[in-house]
């Protein structure tokens, strides 16, 4: 039973669905400590040492996303190449009525955010990418300061406009895929469907807004710190 589940096209929607969630609840999450650096340096390098001393765990949180976001990929090629088999020669007149860009380009925006999700890995995380000296970086108390780490690498302009691209890119995904969870469940009604809808998009906006605010306060000038 569970085989044919994961195998029909409704599990697959559903699989989609939930990890889906818990990527979402993930960058919530994710955005409310990045906003710590509008706090000043020493809340936001707290913040980030009380992150490090987690140890195994923040690994088995890593390893644990990393699952999902695999699994949510790969779930999305496999119904993308199901539709394409389903309707191999396309239709001869298409209209889309009441889908949008981001609904049309579902898997354009989300190769890109898997291809971002690499660099932004190997940039903040691994540190191996753009003056991974900036990662060397240590306050007085004698942990690392990650504030001064990310303060000067958005002071470098192409690298704050690539993240305002992407977070772009992240509230076009969200703007679609938040509404589409309800529809996958089943939840459709008169009063609460449109609620659903409307306020998926406001929180896709204000998700993306949240990480875009980071990189143009800082090339605004409104987070300098002590740089």
């Amino acid at each position: 039973m569970p085989q044919n589940f994961f195998i029909s096209s409704v599990g697959k929607k559903i699989v989609m669905a939930v990890t889906g969630v818990i990527m979402l609840t993930f960058v919530t999450a994710h955005l409310i400590g990045n906003l710590l650096v509008f706090a000043g340096a020493e809340q936001f390098n707290s913040y980030a040492n009380f992150l490090q001393n987690l140890g195994p765990l923040l690994w088995a949180l890593r390893a644990f996303m990393l699952l999902v976001v695999t699994v949510h990929v790969c779930t999305a090629v496999w119904l993308t190449k199901e539709n394409f088999a389903a309707r191999p020669d396309g239709y001869i007149c298409r209209k889309n009525i009441k889908s949008g860009f981001a609904s049309n380009y579902m898997g354009v925006l989300g190769s890109l955010l898997a291809t971002f999700l690499v660099f932004h890995i190997l940039h903040f995380t691994v540190n191996v990418l753009i003056y991974p000296e900036h990662s060397m970086l240590m306050t007085p108390e004698g942990y690392r300061d990650v504030y001064s780490m990310v303060l000067l690498n958005f002071k470098i302009p192409w690298i704050s406009a690539f993240y305002i691209f992407m977070m772009a890119v992240l509230c076009l995904h969200m703007w679609h895929c938040i509404q589409s969870f309800f529809q996958t469940l089943g939840v459709r009604h008169v009063y609460l469907t449109p609620i659903f809808e409307y306020g998926g998009k406001i929180l896709a906006v204000i998700i993306s807004l949240g990480f875009m605010s980071i990189p143009v306060s800082v090339q605004a000038g409104l987070l300098v710190g002590q740089l």
